[in-house]
């Protein structure tokens, strides 16, 4: 009966918001799906997070090496490709990464 009621449970539909070229649309999944999609970022972003500061002693260090990663690794990407799910954030990024002082303190 319990496995009867949880099967139910994670097959009700949810929404899930999606954004393309910054316009937002709402799309129907299955409430499993949604789950598995969320630890699945969570766990992946936590490995990856520890992976970048093994070596980090202070908060500061952590975020500064967190700035270095973002810089270095995402790239911009060709005007013509759709922006999904996101912002673009590498002028913000660039001019963190470029002030000598806020990477010296």
């Amino acid at each position: 009966m319990v496995f009867l009621a949880l099967f139910i449970a994670l097959n009700l539909k949810v929404s899930t918001k999606q954004g393309v070229n910054f316009k937002v649309t709402t799309h129907k999944i299955p409430l499993y799906l949604k789950l598995l999609d969320f630890f699945d970022r969570h766990y992946n972003y936590m490995v990856l997070e520890r992976k970048i500061n093994k070596d980090a002693a202070s908060d500061r260090k952590k975020i500064v090496n967190l700035f270095k990663w973002t810089y270095n690794n995402i790239r911009k990407q060709p005007k013509d490709l759709p922006v999904v799910d996101g912002i673009q954030l590498c002028g913000v990024m660039e001019a963190a990464i470029s002030q000598q002082t806020y990477l010296q303190h």
